[in-house]
């Protein structure tokens, strides 16, 4: 109780650097949480597309007219479409073949070229518009109908469209509340690791230590009264960060959806708090701390998914994110957000997650129990 009453007045020591770090990893989390999901409509860029065409028939036309309705049509020569296409000027080439009607009319299958930006999104697209209007032609065109039904059937059925409706509005919440959770764990590991690491750099001067080795209490029970002290710290941060999720989200906060969020970011607080014992144990230098801040939080957020999408990472880079607890809380902060209905099979995967956070807090507890067992034979 001695150790721990002392960790609380070297605390408010250190209140201002805590209030300091506090302020302004909140504020970064709120202005990611803001811009990360400010427009969550998707919208598809139309691509620039250059034709070479090589006759003139209504099919074509028709054609033609469909693609100028999907994308952008960027008129150049044919000498200077190459060298276009290198500076992705355009996203695609076409050229269509002479006597394409006929062919395509008698079912002899023409081969448009295609000539596309490799790894371009936006000429994918533009390929899937062109596969569209083929595969509604070709339909018809098996029904042995005239050119100029063929055309009416195609211009009538790419006048469809779906409308899409969200009919739950807690959707939007939810997915908000997942990026301010997801981008939270920066927050929380750098906190945690820089004011307990502080914190424990205070405990390792020479005349303390020697003090605290001649006191009636065992060494093991004053590192278990400092363990209290930096769970204590990383709890008021949880406390903080839940308190915002409530004013900022409280509708899917208050929710499954919302509650399972919570126990997940506990769960990460413990070990963000057992990661910045082990830390502090480990290192004695203030100054070295900052730069292990910056590599664990900082380096870890960024590959783990906290700021980058995990969908969007490569395989290579998550599979060493899975050596950081970071990845299974993103991991099962990304499953929540899609929970619609509380069953043990759609549990599964979120408490896999959660178990493995928990095991990084186990394995980071029993590393710092091995370092004072070294430490005593040192001593």
């Amino acid at each position: 109780m001695i150790v721990f009453s002392n960790y609380l007045k070297i605390l408010k020591q250190y209140t201002a650097f805590v209030v300091l770090y506090v302020v302004i990893f909140t504020i970064f989390s709120i202005i990611f949480t803001i811009y990360s999901n400010d427009n969550p409509t998707f919208a598809v860029q139309k691509p620039n597309i250059a034709i070479i065409n090589n006759e003139d028939t209504k099919l074509v036309k028709s054609f033609l007219d469909y693609i100028k309705t999907t994308s952008n049509i960027v008129e150049m020569d044919s000498e200077d479409l190459k060298d276009a296409l290198f500076y992705r000027k355009v996203d695609l080439i076409l050229t269509f073949p002479p006597n394409f009607t006929n062919d395509f009319l008698n079912n002899d299958n023409p081969e448009i070229n295609i000539q596309r930006v490799p790894d371009s999104s936006r000429s994918i697209y533009a390929i899937m518009y062109l596969n569209r209007y083929l595969n509604i032609a070709s339909l018809y065109n098996s029904n042995n109908v005239t050119m100029d039904k063929l055309i009416e059937y195609i211009e009538l059925d790419l006048k469809l469209e779906t409308n899409i409706v969200f009919n739950n509005k807690n959707t939007t919440l939810l997915s908000s509340a997942n990026y301010f959770y997801n981008f939270s764990s920066y927050s929380i590991l750098a906190i945690s690791v820089s004011v307990i690491g502080m914190m424990m750099s205070s405990f390792k001067l020479k005349t303390i230590q020697r003090r605290n080795m001649i006191s009636p209490m065992s060494y093991s029970k004053q590192n278990n009264s400092l363990f209290l002290g930096n769970l204590l710290v990383t709890m008021g941060v949880w406390l903080l960060f839940t308190i915002l999720g409530i004013c900022f989200f409280r509708q899917a906060i208050f929710s499954a959806n919302g509650v399972l969020f919570m126990i997940n970011s506990l769960v990460f607080s413990i070990t963000a708090s057992s990661m910045g014992f082990f830390i502090g144990n480990v290192i004695n230098n203030k100054e070295a701390i900052s730069s292990i801040v910056n590599v664990v939080a900082l380096g870890s957020s960024f590959i783990c998914g906290a700021f980058v999408p995990q969908e969007i990472l490569g395989e290579s880079v998550l599979k060493i994110a899975k050596f950081f607890p970071t990845y299974w809380f993103v991991k099962g902060n990304n499953e929540i957000v899609i929970l619609s209905k509380l069953s043990l099979d759609k549990m599964e995967p979120i408490c896999i997650n959660i178990i493995m956070t928990l095991l990084f807090a186990l394995l980071f507890f029993m590393l710092n129990k091995i370092i004072l067992k070294f430490r005593l034979k040192e001593n």
